[in-house]
């Protein structure tokens, strides 16, 4: 027994032992904008450039190695691509992140080749961005990695995936200024378990992210992206599912402002939607999210099994556009619809041949002649189940429908507990699309967004988009608390932007109030 005891300890002390070798001899690499001493970036005297960046990254494994990128010393340009290949394990990623000379986190900035954007102070004014090009910055080719605290101005796409099997890939505390993409994969390619949170995005032209071929179990958590009209990059959109991209969790994300006017043609219909999915696409669950001010919808969804929780949208074309059978929504709420151009009309609901919405609970708001409060077609039924009607200001008292003969508008004050289908305002244990949670540094607080909104909006007389994200700032300002803004420099020029903030200080990041006022006819 003696000998039993001695070999027990001696296993343990080995063990022991190995651990703390193997925390001691991680890799840890140090970057600069400059390369100093030795240039192998093994300490901040001795730090590497990008270059190195490229050769670290190159390694066929970097399990629990960390590449910190020095932020308080000015930017770094970044005019071509910088293939990353070797990543880390499960559990032991490989970590790029952001600091400044005490090792406190803080946004490291990567300025592009991509024209030069001031956003205007008026959030109807649209720029064209035609020819405005930009690089991609990241090809991603590994799994197990993990980014924080960067900055990204004036880039083509940030983030590209051209390779599946892809997994276990975490973005966090990112700022987007000016790109045509921030995340985006080639057709056909599946990538799993991605976390993209605590993201702020001002200026984009085409998908800010977007999912395809069969990837899935992703989470998206505190993501405000105002594409600013950055228009003529047609069929622009914020949240993007395509192909057959399932199973996830969309929460406390804003996306606004996008425009798309299939090239200044009048008679045609104008694209551009806030968050969308395709036929092939199914499993996703919305909570509190936003979307507002884009040519089409603020959701158009042909996805199954789509569920939304304290969800708003207004100030689009068509608030919500559906085309599944199996849609539901919890206190989700749609406010003015506007078309701003193209043809075809407003509506809060939109839905398709055979649709099937079920709505429980929210509101649904506009004033004037203009707006249809819902649009059935063929053989969809919309359920408007404990659902506010507000009709204003020459509306009509039924919210003036439109309706073809097969169609069912059912209105009933049943309850959850009267066998309507209910969205939990947390990740669903029970989904098909289990979603793992991958960091979780800081809770969000935006579970207030669709109440303290929808307070804040019905209590008004008169509403513009902006009106209406300028009343919701005390709710906004606890999902900001949560991330990162864009620093003050991200709305100025070029020249400014290729400055380093080296800070992570927070500014607000909805849209400016200052505007004139949106005249809806709605």
């Amino acid at each position: 027994s003696l000998m039993l005891s001695q070999s027990g300890s001696l296993l343990r002390i080995l063990v022991a032992w190995c651990f703390v070798h193997a925390c001691l001899c991680a890799n840890v690499y140090y970057i600069r904008t400059q390369p100093y001493g030795s240039r192998d970036g093994s300490s901040w005297d001795n730090a590497g450039n990008l270059d190195l960046l490229r050769t670290f990254t190159g390694y066929s494994n970097n399990s629990g190695t960390v590449i910190y990128i020095r932020a308080d010393e000015g930017s770094y340009y970044t005019p071509s691509t910088i293939n990353l290949s070797g990543g880390g394990s499960v559990g032991n990623r490989l970590r790029i992140q952001g600091v400044d000379v005490n090792m406190q986190p803080a946004f490291a900035t990567f300025n592009g080749t991509r024209h030069a954007f001031i956003p205007p102070t008026d959030p109807e004014v649209v720029t064209n961005v035609t020819g405005w090009g930009g690089e991609k910055l990241f090809d991603l080719r590994c799994s197990s990695v993990e980014f924080s605290y960067l900055r990204f101005n004036d880039h083509g796409l940030v983030f590209a995936f051209y390779t599946s099997g892809i997994k276990d890939v975490l973005f966090d505390h990112i700022d987007v200024f000016n790109v045509k993409s921030f995340i985006d994969q080639e057709s056909g390619v599946n990538i799993t378990d991605i976390t993209i949170q605590h993201v702020t995005g001002l200026g984009f032209s085409k998908k800010f992210i977007r999912f395809q071929g069969y990837s899935h179990n992703f989470l998206l958590d505190d993501v405000v992206a105002n594409s600013a009209r950055q228009a003529y990059d047609n069929f622009s959109g914020g949240f993007v599912l395509d192909e057959n991209a399932y199973g996830g969790i969309v929460r406390n994300c804003w996306f606004l402002n996008g425009h798309d006017t299939q090239n200044d043609n009048p008679s045609a219909y104008w694209n551009a939607d806030g968050f969308s999915s395709e036929r092939g696409n199914h499993d996703v669950h919305f909570i509190n999210c936003l979307s507002s001010g884009w040519t089409d919808g603020g959701h158009d969804h042909k996805g199954e099994n789509m569920t939304f929780c304290n969800c708003v949208s207004w100030d689009n074309k068509r608030n919500y556009r559906l085309w599944g059978r199996s849609t539901v929504f919890s206190n989700s709420s749609s406010y003015f619809p506007r078309n701003r151009g193209g043809c075809c009309g407003q509506t809060h609901v939109f839905l398709a041949d055979y649709a099937r919405l079920t709505m429980q609970g929210g509101t649904l708001q506009h004033y004037g002649t203009v707006t249809r409060g819902v649009y059935l077609e063929d053989y969809s039924v919309l359920t408007l189940a404990g659902v506010v009607e507000q009709y204003a200001q020459g509306a009509r008292a039924d919210g003036y429908p439109y309706m073809v003969s097969t169609a069912q508008l059912i209105r009933t004050n049943a309850t959850r507990g009267d066998g309507i289908p209910y969205c939990a305002t947390q990740i669903p244990s029970d989904s098909s699309s289990s979603v793992t949670v991958m960091t979780s540094s800081s809770s969000t607080s935006a579970s207030v967004l669709s109440s303290s909104m929808s307070s804040s909006i019905t209590s008004s007389t008169s509403l513009s988009a902006t009106d209406a994200l300028s009343s919701s700032s005390s709710s906004s300002s606890s999902l900001s608390s949560s991330s990162s803004s864009l620093s003050s420099s991200s709305s100025s020029s070029s020249s400014s932007s290729s400055s380093s903030s080296g800070t992570s200080a927070s500014t607000t990041r909805l849209p400016s109030t200052t505007s004139n006022p949106v005249v809806n006819n709605g």
